[in-house]
């Protein structure tokens, strides 16, 4: 499929997920491709429409559009909870299991998920696979003996390297740490026990898997959208 029908595609499932909102809303804005389009599409609105909202996005990027927008934003820490988080997935299994932040942006989009009523994962088909790992798993780890993390991550058998930035340097997260890719060839059949795993090193600020009662919309290439959720 050509990158401009899977832009489509994103767009489509960003104009279904911005009819959502309404008056009064504080929203969660996530990462990647498919939240840049729906960023878009609600600044869109809140320029034909006197809506009264508020967000927080999870990286820097999503921040500075919603901002260039107009779209009116919170600080940082001053959310307790929120109605709505839009965002995207990396991969998507067909228990709803799935693996997040391939941009870096994996613990607050995390946090903005937990802290949610209502949240809600925007993929299209190329992204659901019968088992996680193809993409492989980013792993958030602080710079303060990131080497020793990374050979205990290595003792339990999860190999990778480091995320770099186009001048070789370390990719730096918006916290301030580091991004490992973490890739198995057997790909991971049992995420749980994987994340348990890897977040009881020291080091390990989180992890890619997101193992949470979300809502999944699917876009496909006929233009429709199978919207999931695990009871």
């Amino acid at each position: 499929m050509k990158e401009d029908h899977y832009l489509h595609i994103k767009k489509r499932l960003a104009c279904a997920a911005v009819s959502l909102v309404s008056n009064g809303m504080c929203l969660g804005l996530g990462s990647g491709s498919t939240s840049r389009e729906f960023i878009q599409l609600l600044g869109e609105r809140m320029q034909h429409e006197d809506l009264d909202i508020s967000a927080v996005a999870s990286s820097s990027q999503s921040h500075s559009l919603a901002k260039k927008l107009g779209i009116p934003l919170l600080e940082q820490g001053a959310f307790v909870s929120l109605d709505l988080t839009i965002d995207g997935a990396d991969e998507v299994d067909l228990q709803l299991r799935m693996i997040k932040g391939g941009g870096g942006a994996l613990f607050r989009e995390k946090i903005l998920l937990q802290s949610s009523l209502r949240s809600i994962i925007l993929v299209d088909e190329s992204k659901v696979v019968s088992t996680l790992g193809n993409f492989g798993v980013p792993v958030e780890i602080s710079p303060f003996g990131c080497q020793a993390t990374i050979s205990r991550l290595k003792d339990l058998g999860y190999e990778g390297d480091w995320r770099r930035q186009y001048d070789n340097h370390y990719f730096v997260t918006d916290n301030g740490n580091y991004i490992y890719m973490v890739h198995s060839p057997n790909f991971y059949p049992n995420p749980e026990e994987d994340l348990a795993k890897m977040l009881q090193i020291r080091g390990v600020i989180d992890v890619g898997f997101v193992i949470a009662n979300t809502e999944v919309w699917i876009g496909h290439a006929d233009g429709s959208i199978t919207e999931k959720k695990i009871d």
